[in-house]
């Protein structure tokens, strides 16, 4: 009877270990697996996320230098007009773009971007007080600027969240619009009246570069979003001005004016000879204007199979 206890027992203890090693011995053949499987979708991750790329994004900039100086001496009434300096920075507003880029190894890539900035406009007001009247001057300074940045990128290799740098150029088209309203205010002896001038301003190529820092994450397969905090810095020389509008209480002007009233040309340097024929263009000296901004954008990025 003992005896065939202990048989008995024997036969337990071997069923249960021979069931336990056997779990044991498939969890530890699935987890290899699961291993192989990680390991393959991580390769080819890495495969996938090399070579061209291209990314969408929008975003906004905020004026973080004022050292560019806006040149204004638009006078209509005068041939020589007189000289301000506004310093302000164009660059400020909302842009959109896309880009294209090949990343060639795990941390260097090649990109070339190119976006379109919708300024928001500066006001400048000021003031003149008279003996019998004063005037009230408000300038409106706003832009267009399309840019393109080829740039250089440095990631540092992760898995979930990606950090990463550029730098590289900055250069486009750039149009600048400008316009004053003056309001004489009368002391009771003067007649109160509105004028108003609108001029537009072109240039050649602006050169300038900028910087960036910032973050994606894998967003699944092939796919990232990022945020980017991006440094521009970048001025202009304009090459002429026309004047569009030139209004009184209302009324249209500007077709009554000489060329030298409303067409203008930038200089490197004025004479006495400048601007005495009426029918040419009137001269004034080149300065530069500010597009330096700070900006933040938000996108997000595909790799092309």
């Amino acid at each position: 009877m003992a005896i065939q206890k202990n048989i008995l027992s024997f036969l337990i203890v071997f069923t249960i270990f021979n069931y336990s090693y056997g779990q044991v011995k498939r969890t530890a053949v699935d987890y290899n697996n699961l291993l192989a499987e990680d390991d393959s979708l991580a390769k080819a991750n890495k495969i996938e996320n090399l070579g061209p790329y291209i990314s969408s994004f929008l975003g906004s900039r905020f004026t973080h230098s004022t050292n560019g100086t806006y040149y204004n001496n638009y006078n209509h009434t005068t041939n020589y007009g007189s000289v301000a300096y506004k310093n302000i920075s164009l660059g400020k507003g909302f842009d959109f773009g896309m880009a294209i880029g090949k990343k060639l190894n795990e941390v260097v890539s090649i990109e070339l971007a190119g976006s379109y900035l919708i300024s928001n406009p500066t006001i400048v007001k000021s003031g003149e007080v008279f003996n019998t009247y004063s005037i009230e001057y408000k300038e409106n300074f706003s832009s267009q600027f399309i840019n393109f940045n080829p740039s250089i990128v440095f990631e540092s290799p992760s898995k979930n969240w990606i950090l990463y740098g550029k730098v590289g150029l900055v250069t486009g088209f750039t149009k600048s619009f400008y316009s004053l309203s003056r309001d004489s205010v009368s002391n009771g002896y003067w007649i109160p009246y509105n004028e108003t001038i609108k001029i537009t301003e072109k240039g050649s190529f602006p050169l300038g570069y900028n910087a960036s820092i910032g973050m994606k994450k894998n967003a699944g397969y092939n796919r990232f979003v990022f945020i980017e905090l991006c440094l521009n810095h970048v001025s202009q020389r304009y090459k002429n001005a026309s004047m569009t509008s030139y209004t009184i209480d209302g009324e249209e002007y500007v077709s009554r004016l000489n060329v030298i009233q409303r067409e203008f040309e930038f200089v490197d340097e004025l004479n006495s000879t400048m601007n005495q024929d009426p029918n040419s263009s009137r001269k004034l000296l080149k300065n530069w204007t500010n597009f330096s901004t700070i900006g933040l954008k938000f996108g997000i990025q595909f790799f092309l199979r």
